[in-house]
């Protein structure tokens, strides 16, 4: 069917002045509803004769959109890079905790202080 997509642009107060664009797909210029829907009937009937076939073709896009989905783990990061650039990375380490208490000592000392996780000094009650 001739179709033709059309944009317009629209600023509201709501939308502070930003422009909302909206698409709208109408017949073609020129051309009348009647028009477009002969047109499009012709040009399936042609296709028909011709051996065209839609359903197959759909089919077809069907399964290869299928046959790509694919989805990436967010913990297979490391080897996806590993693969594609294995002489530029190195697998990152997790600090062990005596260098992590070296870095942040308060933390270190506030997790020692009978569960607490606090890093200022707590009061003792008697």
């Amino acid at each position: 069917m001739p179709l033709e997509l059309k944009l317009r642009g629209k600023s509201t107060t709501q939308s502070h002045r930003s422009a909302i664009y909206y698409a709208d797909l109408v017949v073609r210029t020129g051309a009348s509803l009647n028009e477009a829907i002969g047109q499009a009937h012709t040009l399936a009937a042609e296709r028909l004769a011709a051996g065209f076939d839609q359903s197959a073709l759909d089919g077809a896009a069907r399964q290869g959109f299928a046959n790509g989905n694919f989805e990436d783990a967010p913990d297979e990061g490391v080897e996806i890079v590993e693969e594609f650039y294995p002489e530029e990375c190195e697998t990152p380490t997790a600090p062990t905790t005596a260098a992590a208490n070296e870095h942040w000592p308060p933390i270190a000392q506030a997790s020692q202080r009978n569960g607490t996780h606090s890093p200022y000094p707590q009061k003792q009650w008697l």
